[in-house]
């Protein structure tokens, strides 16, 4: 191919390119295209489209079909979803409420009930997109902020409802996932890192092997529970949290207890190595549902700041961690989080309740097994825990004896 011909091809793809990037892009592109020649074509249409961000919105709806339908759809590795949260983030910097009149068009809308609009965002085309492999990503991220209805209790239900929608209407094969609420933050994000070659062959969970599902106490925490322990059967780690340590918040004036729907009655599908558990209410039988396949797997296991329900059994602890420690065997490493003193608001809302293992320490275990106990103390003022920590060979052996210090202490 003449020389002048491939220049004239290459010009013309960086300008079909253009096409699709917002003002700010456009003199990186063109810069970056000075040379143009199929290498720079590719690097650039790499750099340029993947990750490719939308909003699912209006004519960003138009732009994704079009890119998947064209010859830039290969580049796509990564896409990304959110809508306009930055402007309304910088909004309430300044202390100014978004009411709706005043959110941009490119931000996603919610009902009386602030249930996320479904019926106005472009999840359909979406899904027909990745149904179809039109386009075949290895990671799509979910972003939103939960305070833009101005709700007194932050929700997490809208990023959890769409990737409900995208990660598990779509026809995806899933190798991690994680929906998470950022600490001290009104931000959540759910991310699935997919298996790009095993897209369209309708397998979903069922080769997921990591998740990480932490949520407010609410019907999305115990959807994507569900979910997990009935559809993920070569699940190895998984950590869970329901974010508000044994109540929904004030503002329902309820209590949730995260696991105890189906995993009553359900017993899990994997095969775990490792299991986190954080701020989460269960029952016994519950979590021994959760670990009812994985007694010749598990390896690691952490319980921080966890209720057992009822709450006024001692004994409920008692049972767990024994069986734990008599059926676990391969447990080589656990980890317990305890209060010692909650914050005083807390302790006013939720009341305070909880187990102590006092008089447990090194000197209870044998003696080959007392070097791997570590006991900490961590905390404020206003806030105080207790950490046993266990490394070791002996682990399961110090857990079943840990068990019997079970104490409950109950203020009201």
């Amino acid at each position: 191919m003449p020389e002048s011909t491939f220049s004239k091809m290459a010009t013309e793809l960086i300008e079909m390119i253009a096409e699709y990037l917002d003002n700010q892009d456009l003199l990186s592109l063109r810069l970056s295209c000075r040379k143009s020649d199929a290498q720079t074509i590719r690097t650039v249409s790499e750099r340029f489209f993947s990750p490719l961000q939308t909003s699912l919105l209006g004519p960003e709806i138009q732009k994704l079909e079009e890119i998947s339908r064209g010859r830039f759809a290969k580049y796509i590795k990564r896409i990304r979803i959110q809508d306009d949260i930055e402007t309304s983030e910088k909004m309430w910097s300044t202390g100014q409420r978004v009411f709706i009149e005043d959110r941009p068009s490119t931000m996603w809308t919610f009902d009386m009930m602030f249930n996320i609009e479904l019926d106005k965002i472009g999840v359909r085309n979406l899904q027909n997109i990745l149904r179809t492999c039109q386009l075949r990503p290895v990671e799509l991220i979910i972003s939103e902020s939960h305070d833009r209805v101005g709700n007194l209790c932050p929700t997490s239900e809208a990023c959890a409802t769409l990737a409900q929608h995208i990660f598990l209407d779509s026809n995806l094969a899933i190798a991690s996932l994680s929906i998470d609420t950022k600490p001290r933050s009104w931000l959540i994000t759910a991310t699935a890192s997919l298996i790009p070659e095993f897209q369209g062959r309708e397998l979903g969970l069922s080769m997921l092997k990591e998740a990480r599902v932490r949520l407010n106490c609410n019907k999305s925490s115990i959807y994507w529970t569900e979910q997990l322990v009935l559809h993920a059967p070569m699940l190895e780690g998984l950590y869970l949290s329901s974010m508000c340590v044994g109540a929904t918040c004030s503002f329902y004036k309820t209590k949730t207890p995260l696991h105890n729907m189906r995993l009553q009655s359900h017993k899990a599908c994997f095969q775990l190595k490792n299991l986190h558990l954080d701020h989460t209410n269960a029952s016994v039988a519950s979590l021994l549902n959760l670990l009812s396949n994985s007694k010749d797997t598990l390896v690691s296991i952490t319980l921080a700041h966890v209720e057992l329900h009822p709450l006024t059994e001692a004994s409920n602890w008692t049972q767990l961690l024994q069986t734990i420690g008599k059926e676990c065997l391969n447990l080589n490493q656990w980890q317990l989080d305890l209060y010692l003193q909650r914050h005083p608001y807390l302790s006013e809302v939720l009341g305070r309740s909880g187990v102590k293992f006092t008089g447990f320490g090194k000197t209870c275990l044998e003696k080959e097994d007392r070097d791997g106990l570590t006991i900490l103390y961590k905390g404020d003022r206003d806030e105080k825990t207790i950490v046993f920590k266990y490394n070791g060979p002996g682990a399961a052996r110090a857990l079943y004896k840990m068990a019997s210090y079970a104490r409950l202490e109950t203020k009201d």
